[in-house]
């Protein structure tokens, strides 16, 4: 949790005031406005009033849930699905995509994308690592993100592959 989660919840409940927020958390106003400029960071024993003010859940198994992000602000990553993000693809668009989150998708801000991929977020897919043949680079159980919009990447790098029986990061 940092300045940009909590500019996205700002801008996800437009109805909540940062006096609203710093009174809940019983801490000034500027307090509020130093974690939106980057200067102050999010004290532990402040996070769950945060997601409580929000209305967000606080319990852990679904304290990933949004619902309905808008697509403009933040990035919706839905997970690989076996065989589906290669023979489901339509134009690169991730076939699983639907317009509510569900619990293991992950949603971020788009500003922390930009520049780094011109792909929508329905082209982008997070992918689990499930052996070592990539060690150091990536891990046993470590998540990836994969563009499904490129398929000739240059330069080369890493790839999702697939054999239609299953997939591999090489």
């Amino acid at each position: 949790m940092d300045q940009k989660w909590l500019e996205a919840q700002f801008k996800l409940y437009p109805d909540k005031k940062k006096s609203d927020l710093a009174r809940t958390l019983k801490i000034g106003t500027p307090a509020i406005s130093k974690i939106l400029a980057g200067t102050r960071e999010v004290k532990a024993h402040e996070y769950v009033g945060m997601r409580k003010f929000f209305g967000l859940p606080t319990d852990g198994r679904h304290a990933t849930t949004v619902k309905n992000a808008p697509s403009n602000d933040m990035f919706v990553i839905k997970p690989f699905a076996q065989g589906v993000a290669y023979s489901g693809m339509r134009d690169g668009a991730n076939s699983n995509a639907d317009d509510t989150t569900k619990q293991d998708d992950w949603v971020i801000p788009a500003s922390l994308m930009k520049g780094k991929t011109s792909a929508s977020s329905d082209q982008i897919v997070s992918f689990k690592i499930t052996e070592d043949a990539m060690k150091p680079d990536f891990k046993t159980g470590e998540y990836v993100l994969v563009d499904c919009s490129i398929k000739k990447p240059s330069p080369s790098g890493a790839f999702l592959i697939s054999d239609g029986l299953g997939e591999i990061v090489r």
